[in-house]
């Protein structure tokens, strides 16, 4: 069941629509799915099989500095694009290439949020 509901996914042969920009019910369940998922890995991971968990300190710094790490990607992207910079990976020619780009830039902004947190430059409500 599960593999032929990732085929179909996977084909292409999507029988409903998926929309990101139309906000629609199946994308916002997909991206609960995949969410999900991914908590329970890790739930698995850390709890069940009590791995180290010194590889969660990389978001240690964008956990405590959440609103800024948030709004960085913001301000630098409208910062870019008014000195006519524009990034390499956002294109649609090459969907390897974008996913890689928006790792990269992640974890950039992981980055850029241990340097703002050791700036002391904070955002809070």
């Amino acid at each position: 069941m599960i593999n032929s509901v990732f085929e179909v996914i996977l084909d292409g042969n999507i029988p409903f629509i998926l929309s990101k920009i139309g906000g629609t019910p199946s994308w916002a369940f997909v991206c609960n799915g995949i969410s999900l998922l991914i908590y329970v890995f890790l739930y698995f991971l850390v709890d069940i099989k009590r791995y180290s968990t010194r590889w969660g300190n990389l978001f240690r710094f964008a956990g405590r500095n959440s609103l800024t790490t948030y709004l960085a990607p913001d301000v630098i992207y409208f910062v870019c694009w008014g000195w006519g910079i524009s990034f390499f990976y956002k294109q649609t020619s090459s969907q390897l290439l974008a996913i890689g780009g928006s790792m990269i830039w992640a974890f950039l902004m992981l980055g850029f949020a241990w340097l703002l947190t050791r700036m002391h430059i904070r955002l809070k409500l």
